[in-house]
């Protein structure tokens, strides 16, 4: 797929007018309720589609552009105003939905795009209401407070200052006393915003009880998952799974932990053990920031022709911004840019493994768009839920194995390791993070005192190998919640990727048989695009649905077999 090269850079950016973009979503509603003809429903539908997109196209590159720079004013006022007016351009977006759903040529629609985009508009249309806007704009001002006070972190260590990001190789020093200072300076300084963080978080927590009840939901458990996108399945399912989970994943966890105690040379376990692998450090990608781009660029020339040119693509228009920062706001993401048919990538290298991670997890999900705009998918269809989009990413971090020696050259063997044993780890993490949410939101009256006990209660049953951190404060009492941004800023997300880690173990297992046959049923999976709800997507390439019972069970063997093969 060519499209014309232009760098982010010279992207432009005009803050659009939301009182010009609701009176034309006004109009096309009005076309769609009186059309006499089917033609008029599509072309209506179409003209949707660029009125909205060329609103979001706008909003997002100013997001990016805050989160690369959150001390510009420029764009944080842009990021502001985005705030502000995006859940009005949204709820009336869901009226257009609305009328399609109500449409006389509903059928015509029916047969030509399919029942997914009505499940699709159906679940959209119960997640906004125009009597919660002004919370729903409380909420992203609520959400955009927590990033600036993520992204203000300026830790002084060792006689250095250093940002969130950067610091977390020291939390991995093969010197215990180094790592836990570092696990402490951390500590310190959400300790330092504790009651700000503890307000903030109370205010969300009323907010979106709010936004749930005046929507006529119970709590906003429902609300939150609807907003998710949950298609096919309910709270039951991830219940199941998340037990399926403690039995058997955390027993394997515990396993590896014992096995790494002895490798590390620690019989006293503390939490701040936890990220260090090899008593001589974790392997470490080798070369600066832009020879791991390079290495990238050459293990996807390597990998397929599909990922060749997506990977020159990504390259030539610039659209990386990996290196961290002061001011850059933290964490990594991929986000789709729709008018200019591209996906820019934002990270924090810091030194440690997690910069490879980057280009295959993060390259998942832009590889994953690079499909689909080569496809003539209507905006609906061009991604799924987030649960299949982390399958695009994780799946490729496996699915790259062969290339881990451009990265790490003699210590790839330690890398794949430390890998597979952080997904085995992870999963419980993602679990306990979800429950806790359910737990909370089921529970609003609960003091910030409450939601820590509640949160130490949960880490002791899916991560006992953190329940003891001596006396630093922030992690003892049971605070670590609130450094996972995705709690904070996205609620009930965070299952997904252990949904998706899953879908990707499997993979794997398929890649250790045959990787050709693996590369094709990946391709075939991201082909989907967005076109099938998760479990579909999952079952139409004949892999098993995270659902299923016994399905943890059925498909981790392969990898704690590796595991157990290689950890010696």
């Amino acid at each position: 797929m060519k499209t014309t090269v232009r760098k982010f850079s010279e992207f432009e950016y005009r803050r659009p007018d939301p009182q010009a973009v609701t009176d034309a979503m006004d109009r096309i509603v009005l076309r769609i309720n009186t059309a006499e003809r089917y033609a008029d429903v599509k072309e209506a539908f179409e003209e949707y589609h660029a009125v909205s997109g060329d609103f979001f196209n706008a909003t997002n590159i100013a997001y990016i552009r805050h989160t690369i720079n959150t001390k510009d004013e420029f764009y944080k006022e842009e990021n502001d105003f985005a705030d502000k007016y995006t859940p009005v351009v949204t709820e009336r977006g869901l009226e257009v939905a609305r009328a399609l759903l109500s449409s006389s040529f509903r059928e015509e629609l029916y047969t030509e795009y399919g029942k997914h985009l009505f499940d699709i508009l159906d679940n959209a249309v119960k997640s906004i209401a125009p009597e919660i806007i002004p919370l729903m704009q409380e909420e992203n001002a609520l959400c955009s407070r927590y990033n600036q006070i993520y992204a203000s972190a300026q830790i002084p260590f060792q006689g250095e200052t250093y940002t969130l990001a950067q610091l977390r190789p020291f939390k991995a020093s093969p010197d215990r006393n180094v790592r836990k200072a570092a696990y402490i300076a951390e500590g310190d300084f959400f300790e330092f915003h504790g009651r700000e963080l503890d307000e903030l978080f109370d205010k969300l927590v009323e907010n979106r009880t709010a936004q749930a009840r005046k929507m006529g939901f119970k709590d906003y458990t429902e609300l939150g998952n609807i907003r998710m996108g949950r298609i096919g399945y309910t709270k039951r399912e991830l219940e199941n799974f998340r037990r399926q989970v403690i039995d058997e994943l955390v027993p394997d966890a515990r396993e590896i932990i014992e096995n790494r105690k002895k490798r590390i040379g620690v019989e006293d376990w503390k939490g701040y053990d936890s990220i260090l692998f090899f008593r001589e450090g974790n392997p470490a990608p080798k070369g600066t920031p832009e020879e791991i781009l390079e290495a990238g660029r050459r293990m996807y020339h390597e990998l397929s022709g599909e990922t060749s040119e997506f990977i020159d693509e990504m390259l030539e228009r610039e659209l990386f911004d990996v290196l961290s920062r002061d001011g850059k706001a933290g964490g990594g993401y991929c986000s789709y840019i729709e008018k200019h048919k591209c996906c820019f990538i934002f990270a924090n290298f810091n030194g440690t493994s997690s910069d490879v991670d980057v280009l295959t997890h993060e390259a998942g999900h832009a590889f994953a768009g690079f499909v689909s705009y080569g496809k003539n998918l209507i905006p609906e269809y061009f991604s799924p839920q987030a649960e299949g989009c982390e399958v695009h990413s994780i799946a490729m971090e496996y699915l790259t194995q062969d290339f881990h020696e451009l990265f790490f050259k003699e210590d790839t063997a330690g890398y794949q390791l430390m890998h597979k044993e952080s997904a085995i780890i992870f999963i419980p993490s993602a679990c306990l993070a979800d429950e806790f949410q359910y737990r909370v939101y089921e529970n609003p009256h609960w003091t910030a005192q409450e939601r820590h006990q509640e949160w130490k209660r949960l880490e002791r049953i899916y991560q006992p190998h953190l329940s003891d951190f001596e006396d630093i404060p922030f992690y003892s009492r049971g605070a670590r919640w609130q450094s996972i941004m995705h709690i904070m800023v996205l609620p009930f997300y965070y299952i997904d990727y252990a949904l998706a880690q899953t879908v990707a173990m499997q993979l794997w297992g398929k890649y250790l048989e045959d990787k050709k046959a693996a590369w094709e049923k990946y391709l075939a999976f991201v082909e989907q695009a967005g076109t099938k709800a998760f479990a579909q997507l999952v079952t139409g390439v004949d892999l098993k649905s995270p659902f299923e019972d016994g399905y943890i069970r059925s498909i981790k063997a392969p990898a704690m077999e590796w595991i157990r093969k290689h950890q010696n």
